[in-house]
């Protein structure tokens, strides 16, 4: 799944100047539900990352079901309570690359996913109330699909159903994720992004040997999995 991601502010706000100021994220987990720039009807707008339904009651449910919704299978978002009411609420979040780990000689190493431009990731977008002090927060989850190329040689824990990637989009054809619902020519456009994609080993991803929010935690490292 996509729980780690790499999105500097220029990326999140496409070079635009006049978008809000966001914050550089070499690396930023999911479950830190940061603030980034999303792509929301041809604007830029800020959403946080975990995904909370408009009918959740109180900020106690909300902080509870956000870090379940950082994903959201395509297969089954018409269908999931948390995500059927903002299934069409779509959008795309901008990054430089993203991590995931792969799983070998009983060890997890984390990749560093990218290609030579920023990718589009498709996402659904919901806005919750806080029925206490009225604040209306944007929340987005990312979506996935079945991996199909470059990430099943990745994304291939055995204690996974099945090896799963976001759902990438052509940003020269972005209409087709916005305003269709085909979900096969989406997985079939998002497979053959897939396997363009390159890939490397970094560094720990947390611990004492991560190094932090900043350019290094994408830089390759002589892989490890040899010396286990």
């Amino acid at each position: 799944m996509c729980f780690h991601i790499s999105s500097t502010a220029s990326t999140q706000s496409k070079n635009n100047n006049d978008t809000p100021q966001f914050k550089d994220y070499y690396h930023v987990s999911g479950f830190a539900h940061p603030k980034l720039g999303v792509e929301i009807n041809n604007n830029i707008a800020s959403s946080n990352w975990g995904l909370i339904p408009h009918w959740i009651k109180n900020e106690s449910e909300a902080l509870n079901i956000r870090s379940k919704t950082l994903n959201a299978r395509i297969e089954t978002i018409h269908e999931k309570p948390s995500f059927r009411d903002a299934q069409l609420n779509r959008g795309i979040l901008h990054v430089d690359g993203f991590f995931e780990f792969k799983y070998e000689n009983n060890r997890n190493s984390p990749h560093y996913i990218y290609q030579d431009y920023p990718i589009g990731l498709g996402i659904i977008v919901s806005e919750w109330t806080n029925t206490v002090t009225g604040e209306v927060l944007s929340t987005f989850s990312i979506i996935t699909k079945k991996a199909s190329n470059v990430l099943k040689k990745i994304h291939n824990n055995p204690k996974l159903k099945e090896p799963r990637s976001p759902l990438f989009i052509d940003l020269n054809n972005k209409e087709k994720w916005l305003y269709d619902n085909d979900h096969n020519h989406l997985e079939n456009v998002s497979g053959e992004i897939e396997r363009t994609l390159k890939f490397h080993e970094v560094n720990k991803l947390s611990g004492k040997s991560y190094v932090g929010n900043n350019p290094n935690v994408i830089e390759p490292v002589e892989s490890q999995l040899g010396l286990f």
